[in-house]
């Protein structure tokens, strides 16, 4: 990506302007300070190590390119994923008694 020239990346059918408008790798003592805007909205005084949540469950994620020296930044997309929920004593009993019922239909059948 260059400073100030819109990138479109397409994910699951969602598109994502993401276009730089500041990059300084070794500002705030190596910590870096990016500004970025992602589908028109502006985002400022990022770091490393900072996500952004963005639309569809995703987030994008500014690293230091690792073996690099002031030089390189990575911007990247991941999915986030909810944490699963613990089942409640009833939930588990519900659960084992569907997997009985299964099992015996599909000995029976």
């Amino acid at each position: 990506m260059v400073i100030g020239e819109p990138q479109i990346y397409e994910i699951d059918g969602q598109e994502y302007k993401i276009e730089i408008l500041k990059l300084c790798y070794d500002c705030r003592g190596g910590q870096g300070d990016f500004s970025l805007k992602i589908n028109g909205e502006l985002k400022e005084d990022l770091s490393y190590g900072d996500k952004i949540d963005l639309a569809d469950n995703l987030s994008l994620g500014i690293r230091k390119k690792d073996g690099t020296e002031g030089g390189l930044v990575e911007f990247y997309l991941i999915q986030n994923v909810a944490p699963q929920k613990e089942l409640t004593p009833w939930e588990k009993f519900i659960n084992k008694l569907k997997n009985i019922f299964i099992n015996l239909y599909e000995r029976f059948n």
